[in-house]
């Protein structure tokens, strides 16, 4: 999906009898049904003999038995999905759940940027820069899985030229995250609200040693500065 918009960049429709992926993506973020459009999130992998499968969860692996081959280049990406479980011969790896792709389609999936331990004022530096305000909508699909943190954001306006999450800020605690959004200069003044999704792959943290930690994600809002916390754990 596109950073500030819900238009597709990349999607993918595998049924011609399903509803078409552009009246999916426009329906998504202001509609009441949203949480039923989108069925899950997940990791497009590619295995090293070839094989295309979705991760869902740590447990869950997807196999898409009519999409052999990844719709991405063989990118690994966020993406939310639309399936079918199906039964059919046992064809597929151990421990995967044969599945018939509705539709798929890409998230904007990008890495994380680590500040190296630089201990920046934010809260000064946000304060100074109101228009970065961005906000985090309370939905489902924000989640820290499988090394990946997905998140739902708003902005009050196409005032973001770029979003970033940053890592490495705070020395006292390595698994404390800042969303950062560059500001947009336009010689425009009106700025319309937007929804949009982005996944961080977070190659940036420290491995956590088979221990769960708290990864505490930090983002000056329109309100003032808030946080929310999820469960950490590499493999």
């Amino acid at each position: 999906m596109a950073a500030l918009t819900l238009c597709s960049l990349q999607s993918c429709s595998v049924d011609d009898d399903n509803q078409p992926i552009e009246e999916i993506n426009a329906r998504i973020g202001g509609s009441d049904d949203a949480r039923n459009v989108i069925q899950a999130l997940v990791t497009t992998k590619t295995t090293a003999d070839g094989h295309f499968y979705l991760q869902e969860s740590e447990k869950r692996l997807l196999n898409p038995v009519n999409m052999p081959t990844s719709p991405f280049n063989g990118k690994e990406v966020r993406a939310i999905v639309y399936y079918t479980e199906v039964v059919q011969p046992a064809t597929n790896q151990a421990g995967m759940v044969d599945v018939y792709v509705k539709w798929i389609d890409e998230i904007n999936t990008r890495s994380s940027s680590d500040l190296n331990g630089a201990e920046k004022d934010w809260e000064e530096i946000f304060t100074q820069l109101p228009i970065s305000t961005i906000d985090i909508v309370n939905d489902w699909v924000n989640s820290l899985t499988d090394g990946y943190l997905t998140l739902h954001y708003h902005v009050e306006g196409n005032n973001l030229s770029n979003i970033y999450l940053l890592t490495g800020r705070n020395a006292h605690d390595h698994y404390e995250l800042i969303l950062y959004g560059s500001p947009y200069v336009s010689n425009s003044n009106v700025l319309m609200p937007s929804d949009g999704l982005i996944a961080f792959k977070l190659d940036n943290l420290p491995p956590t040693g088979g221990e769960v930690k708290i990864v505490t994600l930090r983002w000056f809002s329109p309100t003032g500065w808030k946080q929310a916390q999820f469960y950490y754990q590499t493999k």
